[in-house]
């Protein structure tokens, strides 16, 4: 994808996934008005971009499809087993997942390894914080939210373009 539409994308989660980490680690919740806004500037700039850019006119239906697929699996998750997965980080799937899909295969690829390793660092922290009896809580939104960024890290770095 261009550089351009990297910028953007990034432009419309970042600011909101960077406010809901601060709440969801201080309070444990992510609200709602801030979860609206970044969906709607996410899917915004998703269509502005389909509009200019063909690439992203090809992508877009997979992309918004897959989106909806995993939001729509993480709402029932928080819904069936709420101690697994909270509402609020199942609402700001859509947007990190739609971010994600439209900037590409290997970021995709990446993205996932980055969400596996930082649950499993964050989960480590939540064990040693409660010292082994289960008690301490996740902020599992974070982990969500970082999955664009870390994707892409990831990314660069398979491919050989970060030192």
């Amino acid at each position: 994808m261009p550089l351009l539409l990297t910028v953007a994308l990034l432009a419309a989660h970042l600011p909101f996934a960077s406010a809901l980490t601060v709440f969801d680690v201080r309070e444990h919740r992510l609200p709602n008005r801030l979860v609206l806004w970044q969906s709607t500037c996410v899917a915004a700039v998703s269509l502005v971009a389909a509009a200019l850019l063909p690439a992203v006119r090809a992508a877009l239906p997979a992309s918004i499809l897959v989106a909806f697929v995993l939001g729509g699996g993480a709402v029932c998750l928080a819904l069936l087993v709420p101690s697994a997965l909270g509402m609020g980080d199942a609402k700001v799937v859509f947007a990190t997942a739609l971010v994600t899909c439209l900037l590409g295969g290997a970021v995709i690829v990446s993205a996932l390894l980055w969400f596996c390793a930082a649950s499993a660092v964050g989960a480590v922290v939540a064990l040693v914080r409660s010292r082994g009896d289960f008690s301490s809580r996740f902020a599992f939104g974070p982990v969500i939210l970082s999955v664009p960024y870390g994707g892409l890290l990831v990314a660069a770095l398979l491919a050989g373009t970060l030192p």
